[in-house]
């Protein structure tokens, strides 16, 4: 025995020795101290024993132990001002057992157990004057059963219930007064069954039904007085079936009938008049919709084709005179744009490429006289300018490069006089001359 225990304390000396003391740093020039800490001198990738890190400040940021490479046992984590910040414990390098962690203030703001690197039994977590934010239970880091978040003053926020980590049943939401803000029922995660929503005076909003998810059957919504504004109907998630929709004083605001989120019917105005119309083509992919105002005057038609604007549209004045007509190419402005003065003269005339201005914009008198004409290239203003009085003298000409004026620019009284000669450099106007000018007139 006194030969064992003799041997015994030979050996210790020698496990001491084993370990080499490691100093980091922050900087290159080893000035400044980051963290000290031990590895086995037979095997220098294994850290072993005391550990600290340190704040660039120096004041301790982190202080523990290492056993074969593992942290292990209780580590505790610190503020720069010295308070503590967390304790934790540690097994074979996984936390286990309690941790706490508190604010920059000494005050506790969370608590768990640890098993296996996962939250096991209760997770508790604070605001920071101390009252309880919220509370759950957890089985091998899943939540179980129910979860409970809170106000400050400690009026419930959440109530969720959860089974093997998924929320299930009944989830509510509730305002800070605690009236209830919306309830659900969840399977495996996803709203299945009934949803409601409500506003904060406790009436309801919304109330609909869902299968994994995705909104089926009736759908209502009313105001903030109790009044019914809109009876939809889903199917897998898109508005499918009838569609009502109500003004506050109950008279009908719409009345659809959608098939496969693709809807056909009538809105009207507040008086009753109808505001406009939507009819689907045979094969479901066309949309058409006329425009009226109050007085059911034809405003506008306009084409969808998979609910992107397609082919030509048209808007009309009161009168019924065009106003504008314009072509749509798989979503995009495609071809020439035309507006129309109230007697049917045009008015102006651009070319598009795919939502791009290309050529000339011209703009016209009621008199159909050219008013101006603005080059395009890419939707950038690119080229020669000409701006004519209505008697079709030409009042000012120059050019563009790039979107910015260049070189001289010429400008004309009504006679066709020269006025005015600007010179442009890089789109900065550098020089004016007001003449006299030798004789020079354009027609």
């Amino acid at each position: 025995m006194i030969r064992f225990i003799f041997c015994a304390l030979l050996t210790l000396p020698h496990i001491i020795y084993a370990q080499e003391e490691v100093r980091t740093y922050y900087d290159e020039n080893k000035t400044v101290l980051k963290e000290i800490y031990h590895v086995r001198r037979d095997n220098p990738s294994l850290l072993e024993g005391a550990y600290k890190k340190y704040y660039p400040s120096q004041e301790v940021e982190v202080e523990g132990a290492f056993v074969n490479g593992f942290k292990s046992g209780e580590f505790h984590e610190y503020y720069q001002n010295g308070q503590l910040k967390r304790t934790l414990i540690f097994e074979n390098g996984e936390k286990a057992g309690p941790v706490k962690v508190y604010n920059d203030k000494g005050r506790l703001i969370q608590k768990a157990s640890f098993n296996g690197n996962e939250i096991a039994d209760s997770l508790h977590i604070y605001y920071d004057d101390g009252a309880l934010r919220s509370k759950g239970y957890f089985i091998d880091g899943k939540p179980e059963g129910k979860l409970l978040e809170f106000y400050p003053d400690g009026v419930i926020k959440r109530d969720i219930t959860y089974t093997g980590g998924k929320q299930t049943g009944i989830t509510k939401v509730f305002y800070e007064t605690g009236l209830l803000m919306n309830e659900g029922n969840y399977k495996n995660g996803v709203l299945d069954g009934f949803y409601k929503t409500y506003y904060d005076n406790g009436k309801i909003e919304t109330e609909s039904q869902l299968e994994e998810g995705k909104k089926t059957g009736v759908f209502k919504n009313y105001d903030r007085n109790g009044q019914l504004r809109l009876l939809g109907h889903y199917k897998g998630g898109v508005m499918h079936g009838e569609n009502l929709g109500y003004y506050a004083d109950g008279s009908l605001e719409h009345e659809f009938n959608y098939v496969e989120g693709n809807k056909e019917g009538t809105s009207f105005h507040e008086n009753g008049k109808i505001k406009a119309t939507y009819a689907m083509s045979k094969a479901n992919t066309y949309l058409t919709k006329k425009d009226y105002d109050s007085l059911e005057h034809l405003i506008s038609v306009k084409k969808f084709e998979n609910g992107k604007p397609a082919d030509d549209w048209v808007y009309y004045y009161p009168s019924g005179q065009v106003e504008k007509k314009e072509t749509y190419l798989k979503g995009k402005l495609n071809g020439i744009v035309t507006t129309y003065h109230e007697n049917g003269k045009k008015a102006s005339d651009l070319e598009f490429k795919f939502d791009l201005r290309y050529g000339p914009y011209t703009q016209y008198y009621e008199s159909g006289q050219v008013k101006e004409i603005l080059p395009f290239h890419a939707s950038e203003i690119h080229g020669n300018y000409k701006a004519y009085y209505e008697n079709g003298q030409l009042k000012e000409e120059g050019q563009y490069v790039s979107g910015r004026k260049v070189a001289l620019w010429h400008f004309y009284n009504e006679k066709g006089e020269l006025e005015k000669i600007e010179t442009y450099t890089r789109g900065k106007l550098t020089k004016t001359n007001t003449g006299p000018f030798e004789e020079e007139k354009k027609e």
